[in-house]
């Protein structure tokens, strides 16, 4: 992932802080306001590009990342060497 953000932006900050709770690797590139891509001078919303789609403006980052979230959490259950129950005791 990469996030386009200009040094002063309190959006870009929050959505660089969920990044880092949910340990995700990510670059950060610093850009000028109207420089980011797809974005005009008008709106200095961050963006974030994971893979091939771009997703531009605080809200749309956090709502993407917040559908990642329960993914990540099972990806990482299961890559350990852990067994797991499930709720009726069953080795998952």
């Amino acid at each position: 992932m990469r996030l386009y953000r200009n040094s002063n932006c309190p959006d870009a900050d929050e959505v660089e802080e969920v990044l880092r709770e949910m340990v995700l690797a990510y670059r950060v590139e610093l850009v000028e306001p109207g420089s980011r891509p797809g974005r005009g001078a008008e709106d200095p919303s961050p963006a974030l590009r994971d893979g091939d789609r771009l997703l531009v403006g605080r809200e749309a980052i956090l709502r993407h990342l917040s559908a990642l979230e329960s993914w990540i959490a099972d990806w990482r259950r299961f890559q350990s060497d852990a067994c797991y129950l499930d709720d009726d005791g069953e080795v998952c």
